[in-house]
């Protein structure tokens, strides 16, 4: 059997066997009632281990939401496990006051990983010496992706706010293979422009996105929109956001900025947001400027990938999908055949994507389903636990 988990917002864990059936998989939000619960999901792993009589099966442990850890979230993550008033589980905050990393790890990672394996060990006799894979966030994405359908040729598209410095991935899966041909850059991230835009209306990124949606329902064309155009741009299937990104240009534009020169001057992304709304009347248009926007972005985006690579059935992962509206415009596009999107698609989805991707780069992701429905915690008799 092999472990899976993503310790990103939305942490979880997921179990499945050598082939990739899902055997199990939990979001910790669940167990700690905490929403968006971010760090080490030791409650998920230390239900999924109860829940199966085999655990010590387990063979291997796959990370999918980081390739690499920076060492000030290695220590947020550890200083969280403590529970202290200053440090709530769950929240990732900074160390409290007078937190030290433990003295015995070689480094901030390897302290990530003694703590798993101490959440493993209560079940795993074997905890200390089972391989563990820390995996690329947008192919941990695109590995969820295939759980939709890991056979038939198809397009995998990953977007989402930001993750190992990447905000999206664009992979051909064909047979046994998964082969990346797309990436895309933190600092061009159409999440994260979507995020700014939530945040302009005083809404908390990463959880009130989805406010958003259904506010630019309610809106209607503004200058916004153009505004929003002129620093969006599709070019070769790739999002490019235009803002200055190296430091001799952000410098020229602050100075701009500090001189009154240029009211417009943008540093940011937030500076991109914050200049569309004045170019807004109603309350809603910036919501539709920005949902508008994002649409026909990656619309642009599926366009170019399916004429580069003949694919017209296309599997999405990634916390932009969770954008119902988006993804219909995308089903309803003449050139695209089937468009799936899987059901866990933000970073919840990464403890099970990690494991299909490996497994996929590997030959052996199992051909058949590898689940049968969502339902997939362990089983409980009090429901308002679920």
């Amino acid at each position: 059997m092999i472990l899976g988990i993503s310790m990103s917002h939305d942490a979880s864990a997921a179990l499945t066997d050598s082939q990739g059936r899902v055997l199990g998989a939990i979001g910790e939000e669940r167990l700690s009632r905490r929403k968006n619960h971010r760090g080490i999901p030791t409650e998920s792993i230390a239900a999924l281990l109860e829940s199966v009589t085999s655990a010590q099966e387990v063979t291997r442990l796959v990370i999918g939401s980081h390739e690499f850890l920076p060492a000030e979230d290695a220590y947020r993550f550890l200083a969280d496990l403590d529970n202290q008033a200053s440090n709530p589980r769950g929240t990732t905050k900074r160390t409290r006051p007078g937190w030290r990393p433990p003295t015995n790890a070689a480094t901030p990672m390897a302290g990530v990983e003694d703590a798993i394996r101490t959440v493993m060990s209560r079940k795993l006799p074997n905890a200390s010496s089972i391989p563990i894979i820390w995996l690329n966030h947008h192919l941990s994405h695109l590995g969820s992706a295939l759980g939709v359908n890991s056979t038939d040729p198809t397009l995998l598209i990953s977007l989402d706010g930001e993750g190992d410095g990447e905000s999206g991935a664009v992979a051909v899966s064909d047979g046994a293979q998964m082969r990346v041909v797309g990436r895309i850059p933190a600092a061009d991230s159409l999440g994260l422009l979507y995020s700014a835009v939530t945040a302009r209306y005083n809404f908390q990124p990463t959880r009130h996105e989805g406010k958003i949606t259904g506010l630019a329902a309610f809106g209607s064309n503004s200058a916004a929109v153009d505004i929003l155009r002129e620093h969006v741009e599709v070019r070769e299937g790739i999002p490019h956001i235009r803002y200055p990104k190296s430091f001799r240009a952000r410098l020229g534009r602050l100075a701009l900025r500090h001189l009154g020169l240029n009211r417009n001057v943008v540093l940011s992304l937030d500076d991109i947001a914050d200049r569309a709304e004045r170019g807004t009347a109603n309350y809603a248009d910036l919501a539709y400027a920005i949902q508008h926007v994002l649409e026909e972005s990656v619309c642009e985006m599926v366009e170019y990938w399916v004429g580069k690579t003949g694919l017209s059935d296309i599997a999405l992962a990634g916390g932009v999908f969770s954008n119902v509206r988006l993804n219909q415009r995308l089903a309803d596009l003449p050139f695209t055949r089937r468009v799936t999107v899987f059901p866990n698609m933000g970073d919840g989805g990464l403890a099970l994507g990690g494991i299909w991707s490996v497994l996929k780069s590997e030959g052996q992701l199992d051909s058949g389903p590898l689940y049968a429905n969502m339902f997939l915690a362990p089983e409980t008799d009090h429901f308002d636990e679920v």
